[in-house]
This record gives C-alpha cells, sequence and structure tokens, in this order.
C-alpha cells in the first residue's frame, strides 16, 4: 500500500486498536514482483460496479490473471466462490441473483479476501435548467441524456 488517503485511514484506524501498519511504497514494477511472489501482506485496490457480477474479475481465478487473485483464497475457498459467483451470473430472478452474491460476499469477507474501506460517492450542482442528470449503478455520471432548457 502507499500513501493514498483511504491508506491513511487504514493505517489511522488500525492504529486506534493497537496494530502498527507501515505503508511501504513500491513502483508498479516492484509490486507485481511482490504480487506474483506472494510477498505482501496487503494490497490496495478498487471494486466498483453497478453489477455484482464485477466480483469475478477481482476474486476468480478463471477471469482474473491477477496474483493477487490467486493468492487471495485457498483452492477450496475458491471453488466455492466460484459456484456461487457462477449461480450469480447464470440467475435471472434478480432477488435470487441477490442471494447468490450476498452468500458470495460473505465468504469473500469471512476469508479476508476483500474488506470494504469506504464508499465512492459523486455530487453534482445543477441548475433549474438541467434535465436528465444522473449517476450510473457505480457512482460515475452518465452524460447521455442531459439537457439544457432555455
Amino acid at each position: 500500500m502507499d500513501g493514498k488517503a483511504g491508506d491513511i485511514l487504514v493505517q489511522d484506524q488500525v492504529k486506534k486498536v493497537g496494530f502498527n501498519m507501515v505503508l511501504l511504497p513500491v513502483t508498479a514494477g516492484d509490486a507485481s514482483n511482490r504480487f506474483i511472489a506472494g510477498d505482501y501482506d496487503l494490497s490496495r485496490g478498487v471494486l466498483s460496479r453497478g453489477d455484482p457480477v464485477v466480483i469475478q474479475s477481482h476474486s476468480d481465478v478463471r477471469y482474473s490473471g491477477s496474483a493477487i487473485a490467486r493468492n487471495r483464497f485457498t483452492p477450496e475457498v475458491q471453488a466455492q466462490l466460484q459456484v456461487l459467483l457462477d449461480r450469480g451470473a447464470a440467475e435471472p430472478d434478480t432477488a435470487i441473483r441477490r442471494g447468490f452474491y450476498e452468500e458470495a460476499q460473505d465468504l469473500i469477507l469471512s476469508e479476508n479476501g476483500f474488506f470494504p474501506v469506504y464508499a465512492r460517492a459523486q455530487h453534482g450542482a445543477i441548475g433549474k435548467q438541467v434535465h436528465g442528470y444522473k449517476l450510473t449503478g457505480d457512482a460515475f455520471l452518465n452524460v447521455n441524456d442531459i439537457w439544457i432548457s432555455k
């Protein structure tokens, strides 16, 4: 982890419970080598999309070429996670699908594969003449339908 705001927030929070976390900035090349070798304790990442299937791109070794994904879970946990993710991706019923992804998230959290630090927020100030302002499910501005009345 390096010295970005979220990293410093985590460092400050764990210090409150007596854990001294040292941030070690490294180059991208060094980080890649460390990830491949498993020579790291914690890595920061961003996981944000409007659809929970994004979990596969970060956690399922069948879809992620990341060394971190390979190191994150034991083979047994990876197999359990793949079953839940496959069921979620294939399920057309939104409520049932949500259940599979909630189970996947619970499994990930129980294995400390990820832990949420903060959710991204977007803010905007618009005038009365601006219409169609909306954010996507992952908090990005969707500008396709914005229009201004005169």
